[in-house]
């Protein structure tokens, strides 16, 4: 029962074998009898892994080619303007926070 499991999730990696049992070429049976006997280094469901590789590389190229399409580059530009002045703004009041901490010391003595 573990190897039935094991062929399920197997499979559930390569979408692409379930239209060669769709299309007639396997029976879920014979899959699996190759993948008890084999494993999954055979050669019939190494092309299917290669094909899987393949696809999510290229998915990925395409999402990103997506992405990269659609920024608005004026409101990123706009987004770093104003997390610049926030910034600056904390930087001023930092300088001004070590100024009067300074003074007070001066007088101190």
């Amino acid at each position: 029962m573990a190897n039935l499991d094991e062929f399920k999730q197997f499979v559930r990696t390569i979408p692409g074998i379930r239209n060669e049992v769709l299309d007639g070429h396997y029976t879920w049976q014979q899959l699996y009898e190759i993948y008890t006997i084999y494993g999954e280094k055979d050669k019939v469901f190494e092309r299917y892994v290669n094909e899987t590789k393949e696809k999510d590389q290229s998915l990925d190229l395409s999402k990103l080619m997506f992405i990269l399409k659609n920024i608005d580059l004026d409101a990123v530009s706009r987004s770093l303007d104003g997390v610049q002045k926030l910034l600056n703004i904390v930087v001023k009041m930092n300088d001004k926070e070590t100024d009067e901490n300074s003074f007070y010391k001066d007088r101190r003595l």
